[in-house]
């Protein structure tokens, strides 16, 4: 009986502890559904004025407009993806009004064209930009490189040493954001291809959720198989 007592009270805090990360993972699953609604919700609306941004956390994915120059020289290159194969994401920065620099995600481009956009002549007059304002990147991954901006080669997003990295005029005062340009309506498409903007939140907590609740259900499954085959012993 001692063997089924000790069985009982183990598998009893194992099911208890599996089924508390199971009701955690559903509370971060609803977290996570509102958060993504929320950003959906600032997306669908309509673009506001930069310099009228509070740049706090709660800037992050507002669509806003900036009007300023592109600074020559200055593309920076973030390795992504592009019809299937290579390519990369151009970055420039933009001298707005105030001296004020903000980098520019115009889209991406087939790896084989970065020579000709580190060479691109820039037009030297002011332009208004559409996009969405981004404050916060994903840290780099376990087996994430590290980035070279000796060779202008980014894997992950370094907003502050990007900046460090640019040769920006004296007096600039660069803001560590991004402002992300996304398709206009009608636009032919061309290079760099602004790419649609998306929260791209991972929500796998529906799954983490279920497979904690299976591991409890099998917990307490294999739990009472050993007590019944116990019992059948004792009574033997």
């Amino acid at each position: 009986m001692n063997r089924i007592f000790s069985a009982l009270l183990a598998a009893g805090a194992g099911v208890v502890v599996l089924c508390v990360l199971g009701i955690w993972q559903l509370e971060r699953l609803a977290w996570k559904q509102e958060l993504i609604a929320a950003i959906d919700g600032k997306l669908a609306r309509e673009a506001v004025p930069l310099e009228t941004v509070e740049l706090g956390s709660g800037a992050d994915f507002t669509k806003a407009t900036a009007t300023g120059t592109y600074l020559p020289r200055n593309n920076r290159f973030l390795i992504t993806a592009f019809a299937g194969g290579g390519g990369w994401q151009v970055v420039t920065p933009m001298l707005l009004p105030g001296s004020r620099v903000i980098l520019v995600d115009r889209g991406v481009i087939p790896a084989a064209d970065q020579a000709a956009f580190a060479a691109e002549i820039l037009p030297g007059v002011p332009q208004t930009v559409t996009g969405i304002l981004r404050l916060t990147r994903d840290r780099p991954g376990l087996f994430t490189p590290n980035n070279s901006p000796a060779t202008n080669t980014w894997y992950w997003w370094d907003v502050p040493a990007m900046l460090a990295s640019l040769q920006l005029p004296q007096g600039s005062k660069p803001i560590e954001a991004v402002l992300q340009l996304i398709p206009a309506p009608g636009a032919q498409p061309g290079l760099p291809l602004p790419q649609p903007p998306a929260a791209k939140l991972t929500n796998n907590h529906l799954q983490y959720a279920l497979t904690w609740f299976a591991f409890a259900a099998i917990l307490a499954t294999v739990t009472a198989l050993f007590v019944r085959g116990q019992l059948r012993k004792t009574g033997a």
